[in-house]
This record gives structure tokens, sequence and C-alpha cells, in this order.
């Protein structure tokens, strides 16, 4: 959903949700055969964006929420700058400024968290084990030409 009734300050909604039709239930090996349900198909990106950054002055702000489910996408094609691609929270902040309209300075937060813990939706996770969220700042200029 685009809103467009400020010319600087154009608003986007973005919403994205994917559910993987082929999942199989979990089988675990050891002395017997575990069959496990596997209900780790979804996918979901809720993400807001605020103004643009085409003329010098221009600022832009975004936030965005994921939640991937283990079993919902292909990770090696899934959005590579979290922690990892499947099994994952995470909240997406940026903030870029055009200092002038072929440079755009840029910074962004990511703090992700595995929600099924460290070992995954088959096993608990140790008690005394830390899942903290893991924040990634990156700071980038962008040149156009």
């Amino acid at each position: 959903l685009d809103i467009a009734r400020s010319k600087r300050f154009p608003v986007a909604l973005i919403f994205n949700y994917l559910t993987n039709t082929q999942t199989r239930p979990l089988v675990t090996a050891g002395n017997a055969n575990i069959v496990r349900p596997n209900s780790e198909k979804n996918g979901y990106w809720v993400e807001f964006q605020l103004g643009q950054t085409r003329a010098a002055g221009d600022i832009f702000f975004d936030y965005t929420f994921t939640r991937i489910e283990k079993d919902a996408v292909l990770t090696p094609f899934n959005y590579n700058e979290i922690v990892q691609q499947s099994d994952v929270l995470a909240h997406r902040f940026q903030f870029a400024y055009a200092a002038d309209p072929r440079v755009v300075l840029s910074f962004n937060g990511i703090i992700s968290q595995r929600p099924n813990g460290l070992l995954g939706v088959l096993n608990q996770t140790p008690p005394g084990s830390l899942n903290r969220p893991l924040v990634r700042l990156q700071f980038d200029t962008t040149f156009r030409f």
C-alpha cells in the first residue's frame, strides 16, 4: 500500500505472508524413530516506510518485523542480512539521509533471535544456555551514478 499525499514523505506499508505447502512431519532417529508433526511452515514480513532519498536533504525511515519459521523458505534465497535465514524473529530499523542526490548515508539496525531456542524445534534448549538477541549495526554510504 503506497500513500503519496506528501511528495517529500510518501508512506508505504508492505505485508508478505508465505506458507510452504510441502512440509513433512519430522522424524528423529535413535533407538526408535519418533515422528513429530511439523508446523514450522509460515513466514511473515511486515514493513513500514516513510520518506525517500531522491533529493538533497531528504530523509527515509523504515521499520520491519519478520518471522520466518524453520521450514518456510529455501534459505539460500532468503534475505541474508539477518543472522540466520529461517527459524528467526527479527526487527530491522533503517534511517537514511540524502546528503546529495547522488550520495545517501544510511544506518541499519537488525535485532534478531531464535524463537525456538538454540537447538531448534526438535530439542529443548538446555537450562543455563543463552539465547540472547543478536544486534547488528551497519553504516553505509551509497553513491549513485
